[in-house]
């Protein structure tokens, strides 16, 4: 965790490695979009130097840490705090939002707007208001843009489900293994976790496998990339990964329905065809 048993100490704690253990990977790449970015690029170089042991609310690092944005809290009269209530300025989450199949811009309510306004405090720290909020606002969109996406996608894989082209892998049997309510690669039952339905199979057909790669790995890198700054996780490991996974669901699901069409009418005429001759 963030303090290990044989040292328990805050150098440790308060240093990005610490929670690189747990937040990363490809469906919440925390810490590689973190590194990769200019702050991460300066911690890197210059953290080394830095006293680890004065604590975050005067500490005066060169460049946030992963502990600095999420722990450190500024008041309206830019006196700083520490709380580990990490998520309490974070809106999007886990940035499933789009499992719902619903593009909502969830910034604009009272709550996350007081919510965006404490981590600009944070921010200003350093930087300006206008640049802070400016970029968050562009996180914002890059992160809509993203879910528009995973719609698109999701409403494909309806489409199939509905017409009868493709069918939930396991009817009733969660995961093949359990006894369990029906579900589908983009439905679950509301008593279940509703944003990873398809991690739930291991023998998914492969359209359902690239909607869970489009949402659940590229969409989450393209998010926290953004957030955390790093052009390359938010663009080339995310946005464009996106877009790939899309061209194969729309290509693949165009020949599921093709080879269904032509199944339906071979049927057709294999039953009709001694009616046609009589």
């Amino acid at each position: 965790a963030c303090h290990t048993r044989h040292a328990f100490n805050l150098e440790e704690a308060r240093k990005p490695e610490a929670c690189r253990t747990c937040h990363m990977g490809p469906d919440h790449p925390n810490w590689e979009s973190y590194i990769s970015s200019k702050h991460g690029s300066i911690y890197g170089a210059r953290g080394a130097g830095w006293d680890w042991s004065t604590p975050m609310d005067v500490a005066t690092y060169e460049t946030p840490t992963c502990a600095y944005c999420h722990m450190v809290y500024v008041d309206k009269d830019g006196k700083r705090s520490t709380s580990h209530h990490m998520t309490r300025k974070i809106i999007w989450g886990m940035g499933i939002q789009a499992a719902s199949g619903v593009l909502d811009d969830i910034t604009q309510t009272a709550e996350n707007q007081a919510k965006r306004n404490d981590m600009i405090r944070v921010c200003m720290t350093c930087h300006s208001e206008d640049k802070a909020r400016g970029y968050l606002e562009t996180a914002d969109a890059h992160k809509l843009a993203g879910d528009a996406l995973v719609i698109e996608a999701r409403d494909i894989l309806a489409g199939l489900y509905k017409d009868g082209v493709i069918q939930p892998s396991h009817s009733k049997r969660s995961a093949g293994l359990l006894p369990g309510p029906h579900f589908s690669a983009i439905e679950l039952p509301g008593e279940m976790a509703q944003h990873s339905p398809t991690s739930l199979f291991f023998d998914v057909s492969p359209i359902e496998r690239e909607y869970f790669d489009l949402f659940f790995f590229s969409a989450l890198k393209s998010y926290k990339g953004a957030f955390h700054m790093s052009p390359d996780y938010a663009w080339w490991y995310g946005y464009a990964d996106v877009l790939g996974h899309l061209a194969r669901i729309r290509d693949e699901a165009q020949s599921l329905r093709d080879a269904k069409a032509t199944s339906d009418r071979t049927l057709f005429m294999i039953f009709t065809g001694p009616l046609m001759v009589l």
